[in-house]
């Protein structure tokens, strides 16, 4: 009997905001037909991967979610231009920035892995890069001029108050993730 969860604390995006970005990777997706556009309901910022995390420590793990929820302010985002990883010149990842609101993001991330690690959950070894996941290739695409593409393509410019997070299950399928919301924190004010 497998006792592990796959998990992740995210924030969520609003839906007519994620509609936005679907479209917008749609729109990619009619000159690279390669590309894999995420799904609206699954369009979110993750702000922890914890991977298979123990069964016995999602309590825990609430608690924190509350506690850090409960000790901080909304935050106001706006998000911005489109970006891939690794690069533009051979994107596996595009994904859509925070132009506002990044820095007030990494320091709620760094509150949760304070507290998360006095659980035993390791701390994350690179900065987070805080961004929105709109599509995936499914083998990149060297070649293309994905600057030129992207630039041409309207920025996303909405704002939003973020005062949730989340802890998330997620179960891997052949037709893509499913996930399945265990845990709601609401911040303070």
């Amino acid at each position: 009997m497998n006792n592990t969860i796959r998990s992740f604390i995210a924030i969520d995006i609003p839906q007519a905001v994620t509609e936005k970005f679907y479209r917008l990777s749609l729109s990619i997706k009619s000159e690279i037909k390669e590309l894999r556009p995420t799904l609206p309901q699954n369009i979110h910022l993750t702000l922890k991967f914890l991977g298979n995390i123990e069964a016995s420590l999602i309590e825990q793990i609430k608690d924190v979610l509350d506690n850090t929820a409960g000790n901080s302010k909304k935050i106001k985002v706006q998000f911005g231009k489109i970006g891939a990883f690794p690069n533009l010149k051979s994107p596996g990842v595009l994904w859509i920035a925070l132009e506002k609101g990044a820095q007030d993001i990494k320091e709620l991330k760094e509150k949760l892995d304070n507290q998360l690690f006095a659980l035993g959950i390791k701390k994350d070894d690179k900065t987070l890069k805080t961004h929105i996941t709109i599509a995936r290739l499914k083998e990149r695409k060297a070649g293309l001029d994905f600057k030129q593409l992207l630039n041409s393509k309207v920025n996303i410019e909405d704002k939003i108050t973020i005062c949730t997070i989340h802890l998330y299950k997620s179960t891997l399928t052949p037709k893509g993730p499913i996930y399945e919301k265990l845990h709601s924190s609401i911040f303070k004010s």
